[in-house]
């Protein structure tokens, strides 16, 4: 499981879990975004939850890599 997060601060279960893989970063920003790309294009299925501010443009932004993988 991988989550990313803006805000470091917001993220406190960083403290209490060590199964998941934090990162903290904008998922629009190129660095970010590419390795989202990558981990959308790994075999298997792929869940993504967007809870941020953006949800309709990270859901219309992401969401078509993921016909790609069908």
């Amino acid at each position: 499981f991988t989550s990313y997060d803006i805000m470091p601060e917001l993220n406190e279960t960083t403290k209490m879990r060590n199964d998941i893989d934090f990162r903290i970063g904008d998922c629009f920003e190129e660095v970010y975004y590419k390795e989202i790309l990558s981990l959308i294009q790994q075999p298997g299925r792929t869940l993504m939850i967007c809870d941020g501010g953006h949800k309709t443009k990270e859901f219309n932004e992401f969401s078509k890599y993921f016909y790609k993988k069908l």
